[in-house]
């Protein structure tokens, strides 16, 4: 039998982006809990409450944060692991810069 932490889980927390919200449930290994997987979740999100929106490179755009009432900054950018303790609010923002693939350099693109 395999430790609770191999085993797949399902997490929920809320993500926000702009006036919009809902709850969300993932399941997976804690393992798999990547930036990746929650950038996907992000924009799935997006995709689904904006469908009219055409946003370029929205994959490279997405900046994600958690709301953190007792810091000085109000949201503090997003851990995984921050998905795994419970009450977890996530926003989401869309940054003007893409980051370039394999890059460290960004490209400013104009809507």
């Amino acid at each position: 039998m395999l430790p609770t932490d191999f085993r797949t889980r399902a997490y929920t927390f809320e993500i926000k982006f702009g006036a919009y919200h809902q709850k969300v449930t993932v399941t997976m290994s804690p393992f798999s809990l990547t930036m990746n997987t929650l950038r996907e979740v992000a924009i799935r999100f997006i995709q689904t409450m904006c469908p009219d929106q055409d946003i370029k490179l929205l994959h490279n755009r997405i900046l994600l944060y958690r709301y953190e009432p007792s810091s000085y900054q109000m949201i503090i950018p997003l851990n995984p692991k921050d998905i795994l303790l419970p009450d977890t609010i996530v926003e989401v923002i869309i940054s003007q810069y893409a980051k370039k693939s394999n890059m460290n350099t960004y490209l400013v693109l104009y809507s």
